[in-house]
């Protein structure tokens, strides 16, 4: 296997990134460096987070927690039904958590958000109260060789991502 499996968790206020330990006796989660030294660190439970194996557009790593957002292309559509009218849609705004999905065993993103507008899907638009925030899609989809989409925050650092801005 060449994948490289580490953690980071937070200790205080540092991410701390390496080996994940669990101590039974005392109820805490660590994270190991591997540095010149071998370096112990205290992380909250809560924080702590797998690097998924992908790494965003700028080459950062992708971790669980962390929070990426889509926003489709503008697009002008012909409305058949008017003739010579076209219709305009500025592009869909998503943002997606990044998630293990016990169920299939693998790292999944979650939608957490949609703007209000809704979302174009061939020339329907589909309102945003049929969009089911929570809708789970295989990363594969938004990091690829083809595309990648970029990290803006984690859930940690960053929960004001977690509100809706509606």
């Amino acid at each position: 296997m060449n994948r490289e499996i580490k953690f980071r968790g937070k200790n205080g206020n540092d991410w701390v990134f390496g080996s994940l330990v669990y101590s039974h006796k005392e109820n805490q989660y660590c994270i190991t460096e591997h540095n010149e030294n071998e370096l112990i660190f205290e992380v909250e439970a809560e924080t702590v987070g797998q690097f998924i194996g992908l790494y965003d557009k700028n080459g950062n790593e992708i971790y669980e927690g962390d929070v990426f957002e889509k926003t489709s292309h503008p697009r002008i559509y012909y409305r058949a039904e008017k003739g010579e009218d076209y219709e305009i849609h500025n592009g869909v705004y998503q943002r997606f958590v990044v998630i293990w999905n016990e169920k299939i065993a693998c790292f999944d993103s979650e939608l957490i958000y949609v703007n209000p507008a809704g979302v174009l899907i061939g020339s329907c638009l589909i309102p945003r109260h049929e969009i089911a925030v929570g809708n789970r899609c295989g990363l594969e989809c938004y990091f690829n060789e083809h595309r990648k989409q970029e990290i803006i925050g984690n859930i940690h650092d960053n929960p004001e991502l977690l509100i809706s801005k509606n």
